[in-house]
């Protein structure tokens, strides 16, 4: 039998080979990672130091006359300003990652799968800047409305600027993300992985699943809830119906 000591430096040659064996991979994806962090941290940079822009840009897009924002904490400006960092620096770092990634991937992927993830980049592109753009009308929209109901009723309003501008830009972000819903299904159709006919099989049980993630998004009302999920319905079936010959 095997010693201890004899097990042990079996396991670790082992492990020495696999790392030996895959370290250009580890390498790429090293890279890959420090790249990736290297533009967030750009972008968080940027987002840090025009925060203040961006507060105000917003301010003047929604129109905020009829609501009293409020600072509740002295802290509120710093948390927003994070909140702001995150989220350029996220959308500063996708692309970049998108890019470095598919270049990863390439080696595994046939030829006709590459070509057909490179042709959708610029319409994956074109649809999440239409939902951040969505998410964002969206919520001026649901703003707009309520401050006019609350003024008809002779109420005040005052919400939380930390909160309220929070909110903004996950839910903006948040539709951009889930606008890639097209894209997504469209290549797992076209590399065999699902077909249209199992999607429609399961239409009911995406749908839940939709709504799941509409209930999840600020704000929490009913309306609200529509407007999300509303398009989202759109979305799924005109993948469907653009993927019907596969």
């Amino acid at each position: 039998m095997l010693s201890k000591s004899s097990k042990k430096l079996s396991v670790e040659r082992k492990i020495n080979n696999l790392f030996q064996e895959y370290q250009p991979q580890i390498q790429e994806i090293r890279l890959l990672l420090v790249r990736s962090l290297v533009f967030f941290l750009i972008g968080g940079s940027l987002g840090l130091i025009f925060n203040r822009q961006i507060v105000l840009f917003l301010i003047n897009l929604f129109d905020l006359k009829k609501v009293n924002v409020v600072l509740t904490s002295p802290y509120q400006f710093v948390n927003l300003a994070v909140s702001i960092a995150v989220v350029i620096g996220l959308v500063s770092t996708l692309p970049v990652f998108i890019y470095y990634l598919l270049r990863y991937l390439h080696p595994a992927l046939k030829e006709e799968e590459y070509h057909l993830i490179k042709k959708l980049i610029p319409a994956s592109l074109t649809l999440f800047v239409f939902g951040c753009f969505f998410g964002g009308k969206m919520e001026q929209f649901i703003v707009n409305l309520y401050a006019q109901t609350t003024a008809n009723y002779s109420l005040n309003n005052f919400w939380d600027v930390e909160a309220f501008f929070s909110q903004l830009l996950i839910m903006a972000f948040c539709m951009g993300l889930v606008f890639q819903l097209p894209i997504v299904l469209t290549i797992l159709i076209k590399i065999k992985l699902i077909t249209v006919s199992f999607l429609s099989h399961q239409r009911r049980y995406i749908y839940c699943a939709l709504i799941f993630f509409g209930i999840l998004m600020p704000p929490t009302d009913i309306l609200s809830l529509a407007l999300i999920t509303t398009p989202l319905f759109i979305l799924f079936e005109g993948t469907l119906l653009l993927n019907r010959s596969n």
